[in-house]
Formats: structure tokens, sequence, C-alpha cells
């Protein structure tokens, strides 16, 4: 659900407000229903969600879905979420890994190549899950594809990506004469890193 379809789905429940001397029924069906929207489509992870459960005055659900609406129309993105964030922080500890596998001369580089090809994989999944982008192959070449034709990632990430798929793939295959040089190894990490810093801004 885009942030146009957010808002209007905000204004839809802020309808269900009780008026004045409604009763304690309807002020209960309304904070729950704004509460459900709330938790499944902003995030349970989001601060605006943790005040309604620290929380429990039930008139506070209508400056929180009105907080909400709000942070929407300034265009700021909602959608990442402290559950987004660390998951990506998993990620970097993975790249972090693929580094130190990368240094250590009692492992092959291809072990390395590995670790950064599934780290690429899953952030381009996260990416495209962010955006509402589920492809029917989970794979990094679906993934990019994706977000290209959503111009999430330019041309110039579209030829890098697949060159990083191409080399996390011989590693894979275990033709590992061709993903045995370090300092390949380096590169490829660093340009993920860069690539996943820069969309992550």
């Amino acid at each position: 659900m885009n942030k146009t379809d957010l808002i209007k789905k905000i204004e839809e429940i802020q309808k269900l407000i009780p008026q004045k001397g409604a009763s304690e029924y309807d002020w209960q069906v309304f904070s729950f229903t704004a509460k459900q929207f709330i938790c499944t489509y902003i995030g349970k992870n989001t601060e605006f969600y943790k005040v309604l459960i620290d929380d429990q005055r039930v008139w506070l659900t209508e400056g929180v879905l009105k907080s909400i609406k709000v942070f929407l129309e300034l265009d700021l993105d909602i959608e990442k979420t402290e559950l987004y964030n660390t998951q990506i922080d998993v990620i970097n500890d993975f790249l972090i890994q693929a580094n130190r596998l990368c240094e250590d001369e009692n492992f092959h580089p291809a072990a390395a190549a590995i670790l950064i090809g599934a780290s690429l994989e899953e952030f381009l999944r996260k990416l495209a899950e962010k955006n509402n982008i589920f492809p029917e192959k989970q794979n990094i070449d679906s993934f990019a594809k994706e977000l290209k034709a959503k111009n999430l990632i330019d041309t110039q990430d579209m030829k890098d990506i697949t060159a990083w798929a191409g080399f996390r793939n011989l590693a894979t295959h275990g033709k590992f004469d061709q993903v045995d040089d370090r300092k390949r190894v380096r590169n490829v990490l660093e340009g993920v890193n860069l690539f996943m810093r820069k969309k992550m801004l």
C-alpha cells in the first residue's frame, strides 16, 4: 500500500471517530480498528504503534492517527521501520563476516564471494518488499529487473548487480579458480557495500 492509499485509509478510519456523547463501546471499536491498521500497515516497531501500547488511553489513538497522516503528507519515509533497519543491520553483519573471510588466508576467497552474493540478494529482497515488489522468481536477477522497472535502481546499478551476481555464481558452482583473487573479492565487497549504503540513504 503506497502513501496515497495509506492516507485514504486513514481518512476512512477517521470517519469512525465517535462524536460527543458516544459510548465507550464506540470508542473501543474505533480504537481497535485504528490500532490494527497501524500495526499492520505502519508497523508495530514504529513509535506510532509503541505509544498506543504504552499508553492505554483510547482517545490518544485519534491523535496518533492524525500524526501519521501528517507524517505521510510531508512525504517522510514511514516504511523505514525499526524492523527494516534491524534486518539491514543483519545483512551488514554478513558483509563484515565476508570481509573477515576474505582477509583470512585459511579460507578460500570463494567463501567470501558466496556470502557477499547472499547478502546482496537479501538486501535486494528487502528493498523490493519495502516498495511492494514481489517478483515470481526470488533471485538477484528478478529483484534487480523489477527494481529497475520501478526506477529504484539505475542502469549502472543494474550492470554492477549483474556482474556481482555472476561472480557469486562462479563461486557457488565450484569454479574456484575463477574466484581466487582476493583483491577482486574485496572490490566486489566494497562495491556491494557502497551500493547498499546509497540505497539506504
